[in-house]
């Protein structure tokens, strides 16, 4: 074959080639052009937003969550608080159960020792007027009484001895009636110190059980949290640092919020009508304190009885009731003398000089200016002047209640030291300090000693 006529073929077969390819090209790009990408169904979307929902209500879950746990600590303060006031106030019944006990028993023990001076002076009687010739049976009308109790009942006898006989028998029996009388009443005393034993007893216990139940539940709700967090942080897409810091800024507003209406709430209470009988005439009255927004803490002469009916908080008579003894003077020294004792640790029922409890160092501080106050924030709160927050001044008390409008109800007392300040004993493994004032939970009123 001419190489001209082969080349000729090879030429067509090319282009036949490339014709196939440009059709197969062309084909298959028209069909890529053709086909549109299918929209997603009905089901799928809805899918979708359900799927978004529950991620939505997940994280508003865990932020719920978190909120509550940031009362955990809170909430555990309180309960070892109240219920070491509980302790407190049973040890004081203790003590006055203790003291009615041993004033009883010195009280019987005064009359049997009279019963017994009688006793002897009527045997002397007796024994005299036998040696003076009267008859035996005279002298067996006194013995023979067993154990004198019923010497009385033989007053035919006793005729023999005349006027001083007859005297120094109803003496006797007198004596007799006191010292079974004071005897039986030193017994029912001792057996109520005894019961107010045991209820101290089982206060102490209880308060010893609630610190230990409010650390667990502080740790367990401190682990929780930064659980919490690192969920919050996958789910947001941050880090948990950052998180962290979100919850720690979203708590303290919460806080502040608190702060700013429990404190609006104890400026509107009115200053007392009723003056402050140590105050002088020429102190100013400080203006309410500003909103603050510290957080709550982790946590020798016979104190005045309290009236027998204790206050009302939110009763507006309340206000000017209690009694006030310490001067301006004297209430600045006791602030000044209740910081030296910071850094101490708490100690249930302390009043110095290692520690103290909350109301231990309020009552310890007093007692350095001469005036005492019972070691027990509610009977403090029933003892002491009712006065509004507007008249704060330097050891002035404030204090705190689960119910402000019940003083039964109050569990912590601390001592406001001006400047928007207190100084305080909080909780078990906490040491006493001086620390922002707290509005939150407050009684309606302080308190002057």
């Amino acid at each position: 074959m001419p190489a001209a006529k082969a080349d000729g073929r090879h030429l067509l077969r090319r282009a036949a080639g490339v014709a196939v390819a440009v059709a197969l090209g062309l084909g298959s790009g028209s069909s890529a052009l053709a086909t549109q990408p299918t929209p997603p169904s009905d089901q799928a979307i809805q899918d979708a937003k359900a799927a978004e929902n529950l991620a939505a209500q997940s994280v508003a879950s865990l932020e719920v969550e978190l909120a509550r746990l940031s009362t955990v600590n809170d909430q555990a303060t309180i309960s070892v608080q109240s219920a070491a006031e509980t302790y407190l106030a049973a040890s004081e019944k203790l003590a006055a159960a203790q003291a009615q006990a041993s004033a009883s028993e010195a009280s019987a023990a005064s009359a049997r020792a009279d019963l017994e001076t009688a006793r002897h002076e009527v045997t002397a009687i007796a024994l005299q007027a036998y040696r003076s010739g009267g008859s035996m049976g005279v002298l067996e009308a006194v013995l023979s009484a067993d154990g004198y109790q019923d010497v009385v009942a033989r007053t035919a006898a006793y005729q023999q001895f005349g006027a001083k006989a007859d005297a120094a028998v109803q003496r006797f029996n007198a004596s007799r009636i006191v010292a079974d009388t004071l005897t039986r009443r030193a017994q029912v005393a001792a057996e109520a110190s005894q019961a107010a034993a045991a209820e101290a007893d089982s206060a102490l216990q209880a308060a010893q059980q609630a610190q230990t139940d409010a650390a667990q539940q502080v740790a367990a709700a401190d682990a929780r949290r930064t659980e919490l967090i690192a969920v919050l942080a996958t789910r947001h897409n941050t880090t948990a640092a950052l998180e962290k810091q979100r919850q720690d800024a979203a708590d303290a507003e919460k806080r502040r919020r608190a702060e700013a209406a429990a404190q609006a709430a104890r400026a509107a209470t009115p200053p007392a009508h009723t003056a402050t009988p140590s105050a002088p005439a020429s102190t100013p009255k400080p203006t309410a304190p500003p909103v603050t927004t510290a957080p709550p803490p982790s946590t020798g002469s016979t104190p005045t009885p309290p009236p027998s009916t204790p206050p009302t908080g939110s009763d507006p008579s309340v206000l000017g009731t209690g009694t006030s003894r310490g001067s301006a003077a004297q209430g600045q020294a006791a602030a000044d003398w209740a910081q030296t004792q910071t850094g101490l640790p708490y100690l249930l029922g302390g009043a110095g000089p290692d520690g103290y409890d909350c109301s231990g160092l309020t009552s310890k501080a007093w007692s350095t200016q001469g005036i005492s106050i019972i070691h027990s924030s509610r009977s403090q709160y029933t003892q002491v002047l009712k006065i509004s927050v507007q008249e704060l001044r330097p050891g002035d008390l404030v204090f705190w209640a689960t119910d402000p409008a019940n003083p039964e109800t109050i569990y912590h007392v601390a001592m406001w030291i001006g400047s928007d300040q207190i100084v305080e004993a909080t909780v078990p493994g906490a040491m006493s300090r001086v620390t922002s004032m707290r509005w939150s939970g407050t009684m309606p009123y302080a308190g002057r000693a």
